[in-house]
């Protein structure tokens, strides 16, 4: 009987983690949405955005994925900027690309860079939920 009790915990227990990785995936994906939107906002208000913008390709690591075999995903679009001796970057969706590229001049710089400010926030607090 008490081996039946330890299971009954060991399943409630399991259970129970798995409902906090199914809400700690929905506040990545939340995040995400929100960095998206604060991207797109960005390029709305820059019409020329100083930096570098190139494509990369990456391998996951998992050894049963095609790019275990040479085969990388990607491309993935990065736009890189340099101020004040930091570095920053914030990957790009194939439709924010041509935005990038196609704007001449730049405009309502402080908002955009306040945005880029929030940008970074919430890259870091990306960064804090992945190290938990």
């Amino acid at each position: 009987m008490a081996g039946l009790d330890i299971l009954t915990v060991l399943f409630h227990s399991l259970l129970q983690d798995m409902g906090d990785m199914v809400q700690l995936e929905q506040g990545i994906r939340d995040r995400l949405v929100e960095h998206e939107s604060l991207v797109d906002a960005l390029l709305q208000e820059r019409e020329q955005i100083r930096g570098s913008l190139f494509s990369r390709f990456a391998m996951c690591g998992k050894t049963n994925c095609v790019c275990a075999q040479g085969e990388k995903h990607g491309p993935y679009y990065v736009l890189s900027n340099r101020s004040g001796g930091e570095g920053a970057f914030v990957y790009l969706k194939q439709e924010q690309v041509g935005r990038v590229t196609n704007n001449p001049t730049l405009r309502a710089k402080g908002k955009a860079e306040n945005l880029a400010g929030k940008i970074q926030k919430k890259v870091g607090q990306l960064e804090k939920v992945f190290e938990k």
